[in-house]
């Protein structure tokens, strides 16, 4: 329904302060943020709008808030990573 808000699939772990990126599938990735007690999360949800509903993710290496993610689309298979950012 264009115009009006509709409630959709809660949040399987209420959070403020996480990223997200919606990717070439249309899902939306939630990462990290602050949870209970105000403590950095590492939590990885990604939601289905088809399906209307939250799906595990794997989690950050470390938790994390305030930051940011993108999402690249690359036409031919990238290098391996040399070193981890974490």
């Amino acid at each position: 329904v264009q115009g009006k808000w509709m409630a959709k699939a809660p949040l399987p772990l209420p959070r403020s302060e996480m990223a997200w990126a919606t990717v070439r599938d249309g899902r939306m990735h939630l990462l990290g943020g602050y949870g209970e007690q105000r403590v950095d999360r590492t939590y990885h949800h990604v939601y289905d709008p088809v399906a209307d509903k939250w799906l595990d993710a794997p989690a950050l290496p470390r938790g994390a808030n305030h930051v940011g993610v993108v999402v690249v689309v690359a036409t031919t298979t990238p290098p391996p990573p040399t070193e981890s950012w974490w």
